[in-house]
């Protein structure tokens, strides 16, 4: 990873493709003194940028990258594309919404220094290999990363050849557009929601669940100390590079437990709060609030990856066979049949030394409520009852702490059709 030369005032904000334009223009102006010119190469000219729109919290785009270049083959393994991240003051979904961008120091850090290959295991029991998107330049100064792509989109000739099919030259797409690759690489969650019910589907939600909940718990291992968890709390790396992350830290109480209080208040109207929270249950769910507030302040546990839920986990699906036995062939919108070899975790600004019930309660939670409210199958069932399984296996009983985010009927193993439906 290459780190850039301090800018000498407050420069324009990136919220535009425009203002990316210039701004990797404005590198390539300062090669003479930047020392590490050399390895910006692939991304000062990109022949095309797209925002990315999926995510609320940065400002997002994809750099599609010059072809032939001996520079991009030595920096970028040949990758066709990669990502730039501006990390404003205030999140882009929500500009009333203040978020220190000091939090990116945090997301590069978690990137680019943690050991990853101690933590994620070489493709095993035919899961797919999970990764962490490379950091290929920072610039703190600007609040930029340059990463990659962990669902990259191919040139029109590449993606020609992977639909069987051949575009029309006048139609003016030209090389950028995502066109037909746009329908292979997302979010977990178009995967989940928008692909039609079928076994294939199933299967590949429990693939899914059982990858994440060992990557998940190993992470949480090692963070202690071993690879069985065996420490007494976070490690002292862990402490000092993740322990000083107030910003995730005060934005995670701010919207489990504060903004839990504001939206019973606006329940408040007609006796709905007497019904929904009153007398020994309110005083209970306070009693546990301020217990969670109270940890998320003092239990430097582990390493917590602070924003774990499907949608930052990335599947760059592939038309070419799988190699893991496990994984069964997919049929999407474009009637191919697709595997999955790998899945990229990314959004690692809410990094922190805290509790590991953070991250399993945040994506129990978060996959309860996407199923409750849009629930249009049992995939999401079959997603959580692996995650939660496999999470298990791999956490020594000491450490497990479900019962702080999840009551014993919502465990693994319970019959799943109607615990999660609607009533």
């Amino acid at each position: 990873m290459s780190l850039s030369t301090p800018h000498p005032k407050d420069p324009p904000e990136l919220t535009t493709t425009e203002s990316v334009h210039e701004y990797l223009h404005s590198l390539s102006l300062s090669s003479s003194t930047n020392p590490f010119s050399s390895s910006l190469t692939p991304f000062l000219t990109p022949h095309a940028i797209r925002r990315i729109t999926l995510g609320s919290t940065n400002y997002t785009y994809r750099l599609f990258l010059p072809p032939n270049s001996a520079a991009n083959n030595a920096q970028t393994n040949d990758a066709t594309t990669a990502i730039l991240k501006y990390a404003s003051a205030y999140t882009a979904g929500e500009p009333r919404v203040r978020f220190d961008p000091a939090r990116q120091a945090f997301e590069v850090r978690a990137m680019d220094e943690i050991p990853w290959p101690e933590i994620i295991p070489v493709q095993s029991q035919g899961l797919p290999q999970v990764k962490i998107p490379r950091v290929y330049f920072a610039d703190p100064a600007r609040r930029v990363i340059i990463m990659e792509d962990g669902t990259p989109r191919t040139r029109r000739k590449e993606r020609e050849d992977a639909a069987g099919v051949t575009m029309n030259s006048g139609s003016g797409e030209v090389d950028g557009d995502d066109g037909v690759w746009e329908e292979l690489s997302h979010s977990s969650r178009i995967f989940l929601e928008e692909v039609p019910a079928s076994p294939e589907k199933y299967a590949t939600a429990s693939v899914l669940g059982r990858t994440l909940g060992m990557f998940l718990a190993r992470m949480h291992n090692w963070g202690r100390g071993g690879r069985e968890g065996e420490g007494e709390g976070a490690t002292p790396w862990v402490r000092e590079a993740f322990g000083g992350n107030t910003y995730a830290r005060d934005l995670t109480i701010q919207e489990a437990i504060e903004d839990f209080w504001t939206g019973v208040g606006c329940c408040d109207t007609e006796g709905d709060k007497n019904r929904v929270l009153a007398g020994p249950r309110e005083e209970e769910v306070r009693e546990r609030l301020e217990e969670m507030r109270r940890r998320i302040l003092s239990d430097y546990e582990t390493l917590v990856m602070g924003d774990f839920w499907p949608g930052n986990v990335l599947l760059p699906f592939s038309n070419t066979p799988s190699t893991c036995p496990s994984l069964f062939p997919i049929t999407l919108n474009i009637a191919q049949s697709l595997t999955l070899e790998t899945l990229s975790i990314i959004d690692w600004e809410f990094a922190m030394a805290g509790p590991a019930f953070l991250d399993v309660g945040n994506f129990i939670g978060e996959v309860f409520l996407i199923n409750y409210f849009e629930r249009n199958d049992e995939v999401y069932t079959r997603l959580l009852e692996a995650f939660i399984a496999e999470y298990e296996t791999h956490t020594p009983p000491e450490r497990l702490d479900i019962g702080m985010i999840l009551p014993r009927p919502y465990r693994a193993g319970a019959a799943a059709e109607d615990k999660f439906a609607p009533e």
